[in-house]
């Protein structure tokens, strides 16, 4: 990036023949780039927690909780969640839909680059834009369906810097002039559209907050000053960016994960980190490989001189610039800055969870690379000028030779994003230490059915990291579900219990103590079950089928009462989730519990419900027959237990269950028939024959009136 020269590639008209042929190429030289990106799943780092299991996603109650209840999202980001929640409603949990969103997200960035480069007149801004489309840090941003928060703000944020300099009469207009002529109505309108992107991308993602920094920089470069009248136009956009910033870092210090330990460094070890992650992040965008999701986690020592070496050298590079800039210009200096600014969020001075499993990350770096690799196009192109080479397909040649080198990297790259499976393991190919990769895969593993090799890579992450929530949490969970399919070895239960209450201990969530509270019960403990079941109630209200688990568990240990309350709030749920499913299961529950307890009227209401809406039922006929035996409403229980038995001739408890209603209300004849029925399925069926004596004794009392 030099000083302002004449344009030699696309001066920015409005988008004519020519620049939209470009536009279209980038777009399939991206698309081609992420082809194994399409075919990847939805069971990535964060993915369930945004979209697969994210109830907020299923309704519109859920969509407006989105928006005003800060804290019943993952992280406050209202548009990123509203684009899954649009996207649920289109294509439901298909993976390829959010993933092609992603890939087109990222290639509109690639587009809008390309044009601000342009206005801009950056040397080499084609190259820069077709090198971003393919850079292989980029993938985890693209590949990952969950860092849709990066593509959507990056896109969002590159349209504001694009209206704002159109506001600023930076660069040629449509016409090849500069914008400077314009009228005032035209250029507040463009300052409105920067201002509403600014804040759209802010919703999306809040690390695009340094933008208003970065346009400072950008003002600073093409016009050697800063005025007075630049800082007031941008200070509602700092006011923006302070507000939703802070309410970010606010919301986000109310989760447990902000707490841990590994988060907690002094000033001078953030500054250490800061140095390194700087010099880090440039070295990757020069050399990407190799590419890890979970990089090895640095030890950072205030004590050791080695370490200060990161920071001086920035530090160094950045006075060195300045010194040169009437030499090389005020672009190069221009293009550290704006990487240092968009890092800065990323860079260890604020609290990120990411943090505790890595202090580097390349999605980290997605917004920020763009500048380093616009200033290493530049430098190319301004290099070839310098030298005179006006070998125009020599260049072409060695440009596309690039491209594509990055491209296949990017497509490889991208094929590690397929499946968590594949990406863990690609991560402990490289980093062995990577613990929270051993509980990916460990659980992925367990999950698919191979429980054996699942906990074997678990107690390898409980081995590398014993102290962390997710670890202790998934080693007891899926050391409970093997018990609970095989049987639990003497003492293993208390192994479980102990690890499940350590991992609420290190993070309260209301998995962890559902999980506690289930082998509270499997230990014979129902009250303390019962205690650990209300305080995932109290954190996070379960979804329906968790809360029909906990509720069956508390009635098979004995404790029907709290089980009615529990399938009371699983009614509930599954009714605000319009899970109609779930909904006549919970009535189903619900009903034959309050049986249990003589509720027969209340019972009725909830089977009558069931039977309604599944005719086909034989269990809630049953049961509502059941209820309206002990009501003395003989008749219509006859009536349910009469269709239950032509759904299932061949059942000899409905049969007998029938002929004992029969034999209360009178029926004597009907009932022998009935008997009779169950005798020639069942001849030695006591509970038959104990009805056959009955009605026989019913027949002489009949007889001798």
């Amino acid at each position: 990036m030099s000083e302002p020269r004449p344009q030699t590639e696309f001066p920015p008209p409005s988008f004519n023949p020519r620049a939209i042929g470009v536009a279209f190429a980038l777009v399939l030289f991206t698309l081609a780039a992420y082809l194994p990106a399409m075919s990847a799943q939805i069971d990535g780092f964060d993915d369930a927690e945004y979209i697969t299991e994210n109830r907020l996603l299923r309704s519109v109650r859920g969509l407006a909780v989105i928006w005003t209840v800060p804290l019943a999202s993952p992280q406050y980001y209202p548009l990123t969640f509203t684009s899954f929640w649009i996207e649920h409603h289109l294509w439901g949990d298909h993976p390829l839909g959010y993933h092609l969103v992603n890939v087109l997200l990222h290639a509109t960035s690639v587009i809008l680059l390309w044009r601000l480069l342009l206005r801009l007149q950056a040397p080499g801004a084609l190259l820069a834009a077709a090198i971003y489309a393919v850079h292989p840090v980029c993938v985890e941003s693209v590949a990952w369906a969950a860092e849709r928060k990066n593509v959507l703000s990056m896109a969002l944020a590159l349209g504001s810097i694009l209206c704002y300099l159109r506001f600023a009469s930076i660069g040629p207009d449509e016409d090849g002039k500069t914008s400077s002529t314009a009228p005032s109505q035209d250029r507040n309108r463009f300052y409105g559209l920067s201002v509403a992107l600014y804040t759209a991308a802010m919703l999306a993602k809040t690390a695009v907050v340094a933008l208003p920094a970065v346009l400072l920089v950008i003002l600073w470069w093409k016009r050697g000053r800063v005025t007075r009248q630049d800082i007031l136009a941008l200070l509602p956009l700092f006011a923006i960016g302070a507000a939703m910033g802070l309410t970010t870092s606010y919301i986000e210090h109310q989760y447990p994960d902000l707490k841990d330990d590994s988060l907690k460094f002094t000033m001078v070890g953030k500054c250490l980190i800061a140095g390194r992650a700087l010099l880090f992040y440039a070295g990757k965008v020069a050399w990407p490989y190799p590419l890890i999701h979970f990089y090895p986690r640095w030890d950072i020592q205030t004590d050791a001189p080695w370490q200060y070496l990161f920071p001086a050298c920035a530090a160094a590079i950045l006075v060195m610039l300045w010194l040169l800039r009437g030499r090389l210009g005020r672009g190069p200096l221009a293009a550290v800055l704006i990487f240092a600014l968009t890092l800065a969020p990323a860079l260890g001075f604020f609290k990120i969870a990411f943090l505790k499993y890595s202090l580097v990350s390349d999605h980290f770096q997605y917004h920020a690379c763009a500048s380093l690799i616009a200033l290493a196009a530049a430098a190319v192109v301004l290099a070839a000028r310098s030298l005179n080479i006006n070998n125009k397909p020599l260049g072409y040649a060695l440009a596309g030779c690039v491209l594509l080198v990055l491209a296949g990297l990017t497509f490889e790259r991208a094929k590690a994003y397929e499946t968590i499976v594949a990406l863990a393991e690609d991560t402990i190919a490289k980093n062995d230490e990577s613990w929270v990769s051993y509980v990916n895969v460990g659980v992925a593993t367990a999950a698919a059915g191979d429980s054996e090799e699942g906990l074997r890579l678990l107690r390898k992450a409980y081995e590398l990291h014993p102290h962390d929530h997710s670890v202790r949490f998934n080693l007891g969970l899926y050391l409970l579900q093997a018990g609970t399919k095989s049987g639990f070895a003497p003492g293993q239960l208390d192994e479980i219990i102990d690890h499940l209450q350590t991992a609420v201990s290190l993070k309260e969530t209301g998995p962890g103590y559902v999980a506690l509270g289930t082998a509270l019960i499997k230990a014979n403990r129902p009250a303390e079950a019962a205690e650990s079941y209300n305080a995932s109630i109290r954190l996070r209200e379960p979804d329906a089928g968790t809360l029909l688990s906990m509720a069956t568990d508390l009635d098979a240990a004995g404790l029907t009462q709290e089980a009615v309350v529990y399938f009371e709030q699983a009614l509930s749920q599954a009714d605000r989730d319009a899970d109609d499913a779930q909904s006549l299961e919970a009535h189903y529950r619900l009903g034959t519990t309050l049986s249990k307890l003589d509720r027969h009227r209340e019972a009725a209401v909830h089977l009558e419900v069931v039977v309604r809406s599944d005719p086909s039922s034989v269990e809630a006929r049953t049961a509502l027959g059941h209820a309206l035996w002990r009501l003395k409403e003989l008749r219509a229980a006859a009536q349910q237990l009469t269709a239950a038995v032509k759904l299932q001739p061949t059942n000899v408890s409905l049969l007998c269950t029938l002929a004992g209603v029969l034999l209360d209300d009178g029926q004597v004849a009907q009932a022998r028939e009935t008997i009779d029925a169950a005798l020639q399925l069942q001849s030695d069926s006591e509970e038959a024959q104990a009805l056959m004596r009955r009605a026989a004794e019913a027949r002489e009392k009949t007889s001798g009136q």
